[in-house]
């Protein structure tokens, strides 16, 4: 679009419209400004989402990297319950045998 207004402007100018043709030139100005604050917005905010995209990555990352520790220690902590399950249980078959005995 702007390309088509810079050939019209020339145009105007060639036919000696030199105030029509100004008047296209400030346009193809502002357009262009316009588009390219919008190219330098719509590039900011892609790069916002890059750099998100990659912290949300790594985060992942430490997060499967955490995971078999976390496994493990869910084990060890099951391993001692099951052991203080156990203990309780003699314990309890301790005291009914002495009960039993008396």
């Amino acid at each position: 679009m702007i390309n088509e207004l810079v050939k019209l402007s020339n145009h105007l100018d060639g036919l000696g419209l030199t105030k029509e043709a100004n008047f296209l030139d400030t346009v193809t100005e502002r357009l262009s400004l316009k588009k390219s604050a919008q190219d330098v917005s719509l590039e900011a905010r892609v790069a916002k989402l890059e750099e998100l995209l990659e912290h949300r990555l790594k985060m992942m990352d430490r997060r499967d990297s955490r995971e078999p520790l976390f496994e493990e220690r869910i084990a060890r902590i099951e391993a001692r319950l099951d052991r203080r399950d156990a203990a309780s249980e003699v314990r309890t078959e301790r005291r009914n045998e002495r009960r039993e005995s008396l």
